[in-house]
């Protein structure tokens, strides 16, 4: 950006005008500007304030201060007395005003300021938040072509993630990460300022050489302060527009406009600091976090009383939206006053729903002390399960003398599954889970009193007792024992929305593992269109979004979860709270596709935040992923480090998570020299899946199996694909009978679909499998199409085998003469300018292909010129 604008700040231009938001970078641009050219000028530093644009000229009382009291009086005197005395300073260089926040210079100062430059006396380089604040002087100027506006946008995630990297020195999480920056919105300055708080504070902290951060932001003054004074400019009727939704959160249009003036909303939606969201009813938020934050940061108590009363004198809470329940009732509950239990009960529960389990717990303490009703006391379970409090949450449902006892037959029902899996998360010291009730139980209890009475409500909970069930048997390993209920509750379209989301939630994973896996994945995409457009509660469309990424990664579809991990926000995922399961998934993911390098880079913070809250159990998982990618990388050490941390977690991990831990253990075990025996531990735990009807995991560990051992395990390989369906099950089945048959097409043909989706470790082995038969058979150009296969997966396994990093291992004369081959010069040629052989010359080449890892002279020229 700066190289970019220096030609327009150069003598006898206009010069630039750098607009943006408080603590965007502006006057460090600013600055490297003036060091890359401020030596061809005079410079006359101008900062404006808001107490210097109260005055005349205020900002230019240094400057006019040697005129005299007759000039000061005229304005044509006083520009040519200010030409003058810059004239006087300059001493024969080229004169460049650099002024700071123009948007509070006052307007008899920017009339001389615009007339000087207009009239080629100076050069300006401005920064501004608004270029059309003030007079609008420098709008003109821009206009007309007399500056050049450059507009310093906010930092991406990716340059946020890069500046805390490089101000903190470490690796960060990527909750971390994106928590900084949704809330900063990428102001640079503000990144910084916010991140040293938590670290002060000790929300942020260094574990395992990553930072971490537990617990929600905490705010800082320094930040509040700068974004209130950017909020000067406007009426006090306009602030209270921002400072109502700034504590409500977001309120529908027609409630806000019957204690605001609808002009004010129209003008701040034109300022785009209001959104409204459409919809059925018109929503309005404050566009900008920041903005918010600060605001409810900075509210006196008697202030917020005071916009709680007006707000409560017209709002009747019964019609708020769900996602505004839980502001409202927070606010509510800040400023002291009694709210009527059913309504922090409701709050409490849409807080759940919208996976803000804090805020949940925040609004239920009363609730639970006065009355121990057991609505509250099942939201509070459901947030601190959500929190990872599982112990707590065992606790706080204890106190329910009986859960049998209770007569309402859908809370009966929640409370029941609820109850379930704790008892399954935390079982006794036998190791089995606590005598409850079962859901099995409940479900056939439920259906009884469904025989003789049919409402929405008892529909409802048996629905919910049907998905218990269901969630239960695929935790236990048991994905083709579904109850038989569960496809006619995603089909049925009048169905509640989450249960329904939920519903096909769980068949897409269960088809995916028991070998259905087309049906799966057509599933999945049918789900993410669906839910990228329903009104669904956040709880359901994490749900759909975790078990759809499962089910294409237990289909071996490794490049659509990636287009899956990637695509977040067009699900209207909340990328803040996904950040790090996200970060998890993607880690994971390239552990199975063998990519060592960007494994490691999402796992190891994963794990480090993982040790903060895992209340499903995935440390396991993702440390044997971990030392399976160190022992890919040779390191040993760090992997037998990992693996002997495997075992220490807390909670019971479901069966999924315990199958995928047993993989990478085994995996990254074989480093040891232990082939053979790693090589039967996998075929048997894939005879046991197939057993039990889970197929796609049996591919995955038979498929890892033949690759270590050969064509011992090819034969079972083929026979267990053939039992499932889609692109991966053909893969493993292609691999397995091409090793058996050592037949190199059919080889080649799995190379090339292991490449096609996304598993390039899986492409490398059956490209070297396919070359290694064609050379065996004689076949020469069988042999050269393995090799570019081999060599394009190859590449992709780790960043040190990436062109740039190969040619690093070159000699000089290896250099030259690659670089003279791919401009097209022949051996013969070569040969004669080096007194070679144009043998030798080839022998070289041979020596240069295989070290870069590329198939010959048309790669050369490609990846050179």
């Amino acid at each position: 950006m700066v190289s970019a604008a220096l030609h327009s700040l150069e003598p006898g231009r206009g010069g630039v005008i750098l607009v943006g938001g408080a603590g965007v970078g502006k006057s460090t641009i600013a600055s490297a500007m003036l060091s890359r050219t401020g030596s061809n000028f005079h410079v006359e530093h101008i900062r404006c304030s808001p107490v210097a644009s109260r005055t005349p000229y205020g900002a230019l009382s240094l400057l006019l201060s040697a005129l005299d009291a007759r000039s000061l009086g005229h304005p044509a005197l006083l520009l040519e007395g200010l030409a003058s005395v810059l004239i006087e300073h300059a001493k024969g260089k080229p004169l460049l005003i650099f002024l700071e926040n123009a948007e509070s210079l006052d307007p008899l100062t920017a009339t001389v300021i615009t007339q000087l430059a207009s009239s080629g006396s100076v050069t300006l380089l401005i920064t501004s938040q608004d270029i059309a604040a003030g007079s609008g002087e420098f709008l003109k100027l821009w206009t007309t072509g007399h500056l050049r506006r450059i507009d310093v946008e906010p930092l991406s995630l990716v340059e946020a993630g890069d500046l805390l990297q490089q101000t903190l020195e470490k690796r960060l999480s990527a909750i971390a990460i994106r928590t900084l920056w949704s809330v900063t919105g990428g102001n640079p300055l503000f990144l910084q300022v916010l991140a040293q708080k938590q670290i002060s504070s000790g929300r942020l902290f260094e574990l395992d050489g990553v930072w971490v951060l537990a617990g929600d932001v905490l705010f800082s003054e320094d930040i509040a302060e700068i974004v209130r004074l950017g909020l000067d400019a406007l009426t006090p009727a306009q602030c209270r527009v921002l400072e109502v939704l700034a504590l409500a959160g977001a309120l529908p249009v027609k409630v806000l406009n019957q204690i605001v003036d609808p002009e004010d909303t129209d003008y701040l939606q034109e300022q785009e600091m209001v959104e409204v969201s459409p919809g059925p009813e018109l929503t309005a938020r404050i566009s900008d976090r920041l903005t918010a934050e600060a605001l409810r940061f900075g509210m006196p108590s008697g202030r917020s009383r005071e916009l709680w009363e007006r707000l409560n004198a017209v709002l009747d809470p019964s019609t708020l939206p769900p996602a505004s329940l839980p502001h409202f009732a927070c606010w509510g509950r800040d400023c002291g006053v009694d709210l009527d239990p059913s309504l922090l009960l409701r709050a409490a529960k849409a807080a759940n729903e919208q996976c803000d389990p804090r805020s949940a717990l925040a609004l239920l303490p009363d609730i639970d002390t006065a009355t121990r009703e057991p609505a509250a006391l099942l939201e509070t379970v459901r947030a601190l399960v959500a929190l990872g409090e599982l112990a707590t949450a065992s606790q706080v449902l204890g106190t329910i003398s009986s859960v049998e006892g209770v007569p309402d037959p859908e809370l009966r029902a929640s409370l029941a599954i609820e109850h379930h899996k704790l008892a399954r998360a935390l079982p006794d010291e036998t190791g089995q889970p606590t005598g409850v009730l079962s859901v099995t139980e409940c479900v056939h209890e439920g259906m009884a009193r469904a025989i003789h009475r049919v409402d929405p409500q008892t529909t409802m909970m048996v629905d919910r007792l049907i998905l218990a069930k269901a969630e239960q048997a695929m935790f236990d390993g048991r994905h083709a024992q579904l109850p038989d209920e569960l496809p006619d509750l995603y089909f049925d379209r009048d169905r509640l929305p989450d249960l329904r989301m939920y519903a096909g939630s769980l068949l897409c994973e269960a088809w995916s593992v028991t070998g259905r896996q087309q049906e799966a994945v057509t599933l999945v995409r049918d789900l993410l269109r669906e839910i990228g457009t329903s009104n669904v509660s956040e709880a359901a469309r994490d749900a759909v979004y975790l078990r759809a990424f499962n089910a294409l990664l237990f289909a071996g579809e490794y490049a659509e979860c990636l287009e899956l991990l990637d695509g977040e926000e067009a699900l209207g995922m909340n990328r803040v709270r996904w950040a790090s399961r996200s970060e998890l998934f993607r880690g994971l993911l390239y552990a199975y596709a063998g990519c060592s390098d960007l494994a490691l880079e999402s796992l190891v913070p994963a794990l480090s935040q993982l040790s903060l809250r895992d209340p499903e159990g995935m440390a396991p998982y993702a440390r044997a992923a971990t030392a399976y990618a160190y022992s890919l990388q040779d390191e040993t050490e760090r992997a037998k480090h990992h693996l002997g941390l495997v075992r220490v977690h807390g909670y019971p991990s479901s069966w999924s998570i315990q199958r995928g831990t047993t993989y990478f253990t085994l995996l990254a075990s074989s480093g040891s020299g232990l082939t053979e025996d790693v090589a039967d531990e996998l075929t048997s735990f894939a005879s046991e899946d197939l057993a039990n009807g889970n197929v796609s995991h049996a591919l995955v560990f038979l498929s890892a199996a033949t690759r270590l051992e050969g064509t011992v395990s090819g034969d079972m390989l083929a026979s267990a694909a053939r039992r499932n369906d889609g692109a991966y099950a053909t893969l493993c089945r292609d691999f397995g009978a091409g090793l058996v048959l050592d037949d190199a097409p059919v080889l080649i043909r799995a190379a090339e679909l292991a490449q096609e989706i996304g598993n390039p470790l899986f492409s490398y082995d059956a490209a070297r499998a396919s070359r290694a038969a064609a050379h065996r058979a004689g076949n020469r150009a069988g042999v050269r199409a393995a090799r570019l296969v081999e060599n394009t997966s190859y590449r992709l396994l780790r960043r040190s085998h990436g062109i740039e990093d190969r040619l690093a291992l070159l000699t000089e004369f290896e250099l030259a003469l690659a670089t003279a081959a791919a401009a097209g010069e022949s051996s013969a040629a070569l040969g004669r300018s080096l007194n070679l052989s144009a043998r030798t010359i080839d022998w070289h080449l041979g020596k240069i292909f295989e070290r870069l890892h590329i198939s010959g002279r048309a790669q050369l020229r490609e990846i050179l010129c």
